[in-house]
């Protein structure tokens, strides 16, 4: 029998990753946290911030040009801004 090895890959016999329960999550995380506060939305700027609020990501070389926004808004779904070459 062959030892379990836990990869990134999709296999039939055993669940890995799953990225939609990972999405969903991390968003339902941030709007907890935001509705527990006294902010009436949350604006992101950082690239890692981008990636985990919205699931979105298009490369390192976009890193710190500050030309790529998602907004928050409490009880509501994320709003992207993006360039149109993205």
């Amino acid at each position: 029998m062959q030892p379990r090895t836990f990869g990134t890959m999709g296999v039939d016999w055993e669940e890995r990753v799953r990225f939609d329960r990972l999405r969903e999550e991390r968003l339902a995380r941030i709007s907890r946290l935001l509705a527990g506060s006294e902010l009436g939305a949350l604006l992101c700027f950082d690239m890692a911030n981008i990636r985990y609020v919205t699931a979105t990501h298009i490369g390192t070389w976009a890193h710190d040009k500050l030309i790529r926004f998602c907004l928050l808004p409490q009880d509501d779904a994320p709003i992207m801004w993006d360039f149109g070459s993205a």
